[in-house]
């Protein structure tokens, strides 16, 4: 498998996990269209016909999606050490989505700096501890 191959696969995979495998959603999401990445992805286009995964378009894949670098030319696809996907859940991208134009920048940066630590398996039980205690602050104050 060379490297065109594994970024292809790895583009489906993020495809299905993360936009419910919608070719028009990852797109508005990587700002290209839905036709570029159908030729991306074709199996059934004459390979000269395909359009190869660079290495330009690899890495925006990765930043915009907040995968570590060079997830996308990692032959075992998007897992981590532990086997588990990389790839965040359909819901969890809408819930993110949402979030968009709701939070500050700031805020923004702190839960995707959460959501790393946890998809490396960094949190630890005080640190579960604290997310609870924040989640139930902001469940009181929703009441109020």
């Amino acid at each position: 498998m060379d490297i065109s191959e594994i970024r292809r696969a790895n583009l489906q995979s993020l495809m299905n996990e993360r936009f419910g495998g919608t070719k028009a959603r990852i797109a508005d999401e990587l700002g290209k269209s839905p036709s570029y990445i159908a030729r991306c992805l074709s199996l059934t286009i004459a390979p000269e016909n395909r359009k190869k995964i660079g290495e330009e378009f690899a890495r925006h894949i990765e930043d915009v999606l907040d995968l570590p670098r060079y997830a996308m030319d990692s032959p075992s696809g998007l897992k981590d050490s532990n086997g588990t996907s990389q790839a965040i859940d359909s819901s969890k991208m809408d819930a993110l989505r949402n979030l968009k134009g709701k939070v500050t920048p700031r805020s923004l940066d702190a839960l995707k700096r959460i959501e790393k630590a946890a998809l490396a398996g960094r949190l630890k039980e005080a640190d579960l501890v604290l997310l609870e205690g924040i989640a139930a602050r902001f469940e009181q104050l929703s009441k109020e």
